[in-house]
């Protein structure tokens, strides 16, 4: 196979590579309306009028010097972060784009992000910006609750997020809501109402990739009916509470799967992860049980350790047996995170088999963090089934929906 050498930085050493990467280029521009008491972010305060074309020249100045690095690399995706990039004109991110057209090669496909915050959205702005090249928004909503926003020191209000919502809608066909969950004083109705939120406001996305959206507020049914998708073999996004500090997913961001089947570690690469195949998915095992399936465990909640399946149980879960016959497991407590316990415990009463396979909820990317990530996540891969919350989400032809007064077809 032909290699490429490639030198990274410019000044370091080199590295033979069969393929040089793809490229995803970050772009930051730090002004903002009033910066928020929460953001740690480069952002300042916009005073006066924006040294746009000044900094335009500055930003295109530093891509010219580390061009050596990245020469030869195709552009799949650029970010305009911030700040408030939306903020910037439509004229300026034009300007910059077609100079970063003239040094690197972008994919025909390629994703142009522009992050932009509810209170200076104006329908016309947005769409210059989509003529620009702009092809998707990320809108920073961060709540729908007009207490919560109060707190973030957030400058609109609920109705201009709404607002911001409708004429995204109206000019382009990909975007995100950045919603914070798990705020400080939040209660969990108040966290489903923005996440019914965002899901309305994803309505459109929903009804084409043949959704079915229920809000399941029974726990035990909850479980039961997950359970029975995994059971199946569909591979279930859950998303529930606040986010694992770490980088394991612990059962709050996490992709969950039929531990029994041979080929599920294929199905999660081919339809989700797009990962080497000799990277093993974890086990999540209920902490009681751990000693039956695991020589000489003891409970390991944050999956650090690896132990050898049983000989006897590698046959029962080969998709969480690595080549060596080993495992690196979670023990999940009943005490600790009762609802991925009952999860758990709900497949072990349909299978016998105590345990799930559990792997990060993302897709060549970070763990996905608020539920406007993972419903992104969900509509773009081939998961078969979300549970954000107490709502359910699925595709396509999949049916067995808990019974519910909420249910709502495509959210129509």
């Amino acid at each position: 196979m032909p290699s490429t050498d490639v030198q990274v930085p410019a000044t370091g050493p080199r590295l033979r590579v069969a393929a040089l990467p793809p490229l995803t280029l970050y772009v930051h521009l730090p002004w903002c309306v009033r910066k928020c008491p929460y953001c740690d972010f480069n952002s300042h305060e916009a005073r006066g009028t924006l040294p746009e074309h000044e900094y335009v020249d500055a930003l295109i100045a530093d891509l010219e010097s580390t061009l050596p690095s990245v020469w030869g690399r195709r552009v799949h995706s650029i970010f305009f972060g911030g700040g408030t990039p939306s903020l910037f004109s439509a004229h300026s991110l034009d300007r910059l784009l077609a100079a970063i057209r003239a040094r690197l090669p972008l994919e025909p496909d390629a994703e142009i992000t522009l992050e932009a915050n509810p209170g200076t959205f104006e329908s016309d702005k947005f769409r210059d910006f989509r003529m620009a090249g702009v092809n998707r928004l990320s809108i920073g909503i961060q709540s729908f609750n007009p207490k919560h926003l109060a707190a973030l020191g957030r400058i609109h209000d609920e109705r201009e997020a709404y607002r911001a919502v409708e004429i995204a809608h109206a000019h382009f066909e990909n975007f995100n809501l950045d919603l914070m969950f798990a705020l400080p004083e939040q209660t969990k109705e108040e966290a489903d109402r923005d996440v019914e939120a965002a899901l309305a406001a994803r309505a459109t996305d929903l009804a084409a990739s043949r959704c079915c959206v229920r809000a399941v507020p029974d726990e035990q049914a909850l479980a039961d009916w997950t359970a029975e998708r995994i059971a199946n073999g569909e591979v279930v996004g859950w998303f529930q509470g606040r986010m694992e500090w770490g980088a394991r997913a612990l059962g709050n961001r996490s992709i969950l799967a039929d531990p029994r089947r041979a080929d599920m570690r294929d199905i999660i690469n081919s339809k989700i992860k797009f990962r080497e195949k000799f990277r093993p998915f974890a086990p999540s095992v209920l902490e009681e049980e751990q000693a039956r399936f695991f020589v000489g465990s003891v409970p390991d909640p944050f999956m650090v350790q690896v132990y050898p399946v049983r000989a006897d149980k590698q046959g029962v879960i080969p998709a969480v047996t690595h080549v060596d016959g080993s495992g690196r497991l979670q023990t999940v407590s009943r005490t600790s995170n009762p609802r991925y316990w009952a999860l758990i415990k709900a497949f072990e009463q349909r299978t016998g088999v105590p345990v799930v396979l559990n792997t990060s909820f993302n897709e060549n990317e970070p763990i996905v963090l608020q539920p406007a990530e993972a419903l992104d996540c969900f509509l773009r891969t081939q998961m078969d089934v979300l549970v954000l919350g107490h709502h359910v989400v699925t595709k396509g032809a999949a049916a067995g929906h808990p019974a519910s007064e909420g249910e709502r077809n495509g959210l129509a």
